[in-house]
């Protein structure tokens, strides 16, 4: 296990440098001239040269890009935003903190609503009341989290006076839009579980189990679940990958100063510094991620974990 968890981890080296060459090629073949964006249209020529000479703008491509590494990966340092000239990483870690909890919090609701709706339409194949949640499932996946966060401000907060519409400031603020985020994950979530659970609810195992006289409940909670959890813990695992940049529009549309927010208002600013460290961030965090969810099907599948652990120790006892 702990072989392969090294292994995975060498192998973000060249998916985080890739990533990291993409994204820094766009943004320096991207039309305009950063210095115009920092110093102001009436700006002089001389004074935008020197703030071009000053951040290494007049370098050659390949060593702006070398530098970058070196002080990124080496370092930990993003250097400073065009607009304001701030510290890009003492910014990313004061937002980053408040994009991961509303992550999270969407995550769990994912987990904790969605698989349940998903076994409860498995169960009930066919029925109405099967027709009935994969219809709204169907419905809430295709509606923008957007578009579901101003109609929640509308009905909650403009309306009914019942919770904030905008800021972060205490307990009540994170439940509209972590409900935004997590909504459109809870859908895919369910129509995971019952598609998951579709596949194992008729397997000779489970048929055995019931011959056997174990009760229906411990059938499909144990056997049944367990069986298909793979596939569930891959879409979830996936949706947190993308839900770790705080669904973007989202925070903007409640106004939560979290990673989305940071990095739309930079892209809008052509504040290339910024959104290049974002990326960075979140392509590091996503790939943390995807590998925390191949982990956890060692926990869930026992083959798996003795690939993991004992695959080679089994070869050599049957080869002697």
């Amino acid at each position: 296990m702990i072989r392969y968890i090294v292994k995975r981890l060498l192998m973000l080296i060249p998916v985080v440098l890739g990533v990291t060459f993409l994204v820094f090629t766009l943004l320096h073949f991207t039309p305009g001239d950063p210095a115009v964006n920092a110093l102001g249209a009436t700006s002089t020529e001389e004074a935008r040269q020197a703030w071009r000479e000053e951040r290494g703008l007049n370098d050659p491509f390949f060593v702006q890009f070398a530098n970058y590494c070196k002080e990124v990966f080496l370092h930990g340092n993003f250097g400073r935003s065009y607009s304001g000239n701030r510290s890009i990483s003492d910014e990313i870690k004061s937002r980053l903190p408040i994009s991961a909890r509303l992550a999270l919090l969407a995550i769990l609701i994912d987990f904790l609503v969605g698989t349940p709706i998903g076994i409860i339409s498995a169960v009930k194949r066919y029925s109405a009341l099967d027709n009935i949640l994969m219809l709204l499932a169907l419905f809430m996946v295709s509606m923008p989290g957007f578009w579901i966060g101003l109609e929640l401000s509308i009905i909650f907060a403009l309306k009914l006076r019942l919770l904030p519409a905008s800021g972060l400031y205490g307990p009540q603020y994170y439940i509209l839009p972590v409900i935004s985020i997590a909504l459109g994950g809870v859908s895919a979530a369910a129509r995971m579980t019952r598609s998951c659970m579709l596949d194992v609810i008729g397997s000779d195992y489970m048929v055995t189990a019931r011959a056997k006289g174990v009760s229906e409940k411990i059938i499909i909670l144990k056997h049944g679940l367990k069986n298909a959890l793979i596939p569930i813990i891959t879409q979830i695992g996936g949706a947190a990958a993308g839900m770790i940049g705080g669904a973007m529009i989202t925070e903007i549309v409640f106004s939560i100063p979290g990673m989305g927010t940071y990095m739309t208002n930079a892209i809008q600013s052509r504040d290339y510094p910024v959104v290049l460290g974002c990326v960075v961030v979140l392509s590091f965090l996503a790939c943390i991620i995807l590998l925390i969810t191949d982990l956890a099907y060692a926990f869930v599948d026992p083959r798996i974990r003795a690939q993991f652990g004992g695959g080679k120790k089994k070869s050599k006892k049957e080869d002697a």
